[in-house]
């Protein structure tokens, strides 16, 4: 066992920000999730990796114990029909299937297994035992539901729903960072810059070039790891964008990362990509002609089809660059659905589904299945009783409201986490293996269902209790001290 230069990093910042600088934990705690390539603790030996976010994530789960009311807030999100509560029941159903259903149906079913099986390693399917992913995918959706839990009870105070929210924003400006670290350390030749935090025991996709264009990979393995962060970091500062909150930094990061995930060559950003900006602008369609709207969805609305069909126009113009298009769509949109790896995650969603079938709709157990879909990869290893918990919870968070603009201030900042999750449902959807879809979408959902539970408490109490209060514009909020409101006449 190793403990490396970046797990010493991150537990130090990890520490400073409980005992000295409570206020940057929110910011610490979502950015090493970015390192999705780096290692805090490698266990060579068994060939696995700690992240720096699950090491982490269990500093700041056991800090929970130290703060008044932290236990009571944890508990407090997974009271009877919550979301946090459906997401319990998933993660207790999954525990227990992962130990049980994969003996219980042992060999009436072909897999294709997460990690090590009786047969050691496979790439074809085997039969359906125990295996070393059963062990591992456990612990990593026990780590989501923590990371729920730990934003949820953070997301109590109005300094913690501000700190994440400033976080998540922080996420999305590192992420930009790091992809133009990777495409300039590469073309310089000084890759090994980057060495200190691609140091996990993991396959590293980061040289890999398509028609003389580098995949963007950033602070991941590869670039449909780093396409499906993207998705969701766009989806939220987009959002922010359109509710005119901070909007020069908003718009310059949701232009730099929807142009990062152009040139990022991942066909998981080329399918979500077009989903989920529909979905958005048939929305700020429908906001806009029934209710008072921000400048910035107007010009979305009206503009921005203006803008795709200029853009179209001037390639069609210009035969070098529409000739470039067509090799880049031929290489990795037509031709991928006929690919081996096309084949073979095909083959992969097949095998999930008659795995679901053989094993009667109980599922093979978390970490028994690998499938290249989220639904399919859900009911194979968690069935349809699990699958439907899930299903809840989702729906839940996601179509939960907070009985009104209770707090102007944080209520961006919510329906902005609610697209992200949506964008990475939306990702997770066209090529998701596991049911893990990763601690930034829990933390953004935890961070979801307080300020919805929150404004409806409000909304609630003030109901019975009328209280005269000035709202705070949200336009006003700042970025870095957001417990301090500024005046209300400045909007960025």
């Amino acid at each position: 066992m190793s403990f490396e230069i970046i797990g010493v990093i991150a537990l130090v910042l990890g520490l400073a920000s409980l005992i000295w600088f409570d206020g940057i934990k929110y910011d610490v705690f979502v950015m090493v999730t970015l390192l999705g390539s780096s290692a805090a603790i490698n266990l060579s030996q068994l060939s696995i990796s700690i992240q720096p976010a699950h090491l982490l994530l269990g500093l700041y789960a056991a800090s929970l114990f130290s703060l008044k009311g932290g236990v009571s807030n944890v508990l407090k999100g997974v009271r009877f029909a919550k979301p946090g509560f459906w997401l319990l029941v998933t993660a207790i159903y999954g525990g227990v299937g992962a130990f049980l259903l994969p003996r219980i149906f042992a060999g009436s079913t072909y897999v294709n297994a997460i990690g090590a099986t009786a047969w050691g390693f496979s790439l074809a399917p085997v039969p359906l035992g125990p295996s070393s992913g059963n062990l591992t995918q456990t612990i990593y959706f026990l780590g989501d539901l923590a990371a729920f839990l730990i934003a949820y009870a953070w997301s109590q105070t109005e300094q913690g729903r501000f700190g994440l929210a400033r976080a998540l924003l922080v996420y999305a400006i590192g992420n930009v960072v790091f992809a133009v670290a990777d495409l300039a350390t590469f073309w310089t030749g000084t890759g090994y810059l980057l060495d200190f935090i691609r140091n996990a025991a993991y396959v590293m996709h980061n040289e890999t070039v398509v028609l003389g264009l580098k995949r963007i990979v950033g602070s991941f393995t590869e670039a449909s790891s780093f396409a499906y962060a993207s998705i969701g970091a766009l989806a939220y500062v987009l959002s922010l964008w359109l509710d005119g909150v901070k909007p020069r930094l908003t718009l310059f990061l949701w232009i730099s990362t929807m142009g990062l995930l152009i040139f990022s060559t991942s066909s998981t950003a080329y399918g979500a990509l077009p989903v989920f900006l529909f979905c958005i602008y048939m929305v700020a369609i429908i906001r806009t002609f029934q209710t008072n709207v921000s400048s910035q969805t107007v010009a979305f609305v009206f503009f921005g089809p203006l803008l795709l069909t200029l853009a179209a126009l001037l390639v069609v113009q210009t035969p070098s660059v529409l000739e470039t298009i067509m090799n880049y769509a031929d290489i990795l949109i037509l031709n991928k659905s006929t690919s081996s790896s096309a084949l073979e995650r095909g083959e992969w969603n097949a095998s999930a589904m008659r795995n679901l079938f053989e094993t009667y709709g109980f599922g093979a157990g978390i970490g028994s299945v690998r499938a290249s879909s989220f639904p399919l990869a859900a009911l194979s290893n968690l069935g349809l009783p699990g699958s439907l918990a899930y299903l809840t919870f989702l729906a839940s968070m996601l179509l939960g409201r907070g009985g009104g603009a209770a707090d102007p201030a944080i209520a961006p900042y919510c329906k902005a986490a609610k697209w992200s999750c949506f964008a990475l449902l939306i990702a997770g959807t066209l090529s998701g293996a596991l049911i893990d879809l990763g601690l930034p979408f829990f933390m953004a959902a935890g961070f979801v269902c307080a300020v919805t539970e929150s404004n409806r408490e409000r909304t609630s109490r003030s109901a019975h209790f009328p209280i005269a209060r000035s709202p705070r514009p949200h336009l006003a909020t700042p970025l870095f001290n957001p417990a301090k409101p500024r005046s209300a006449t400045r909007n960025s």
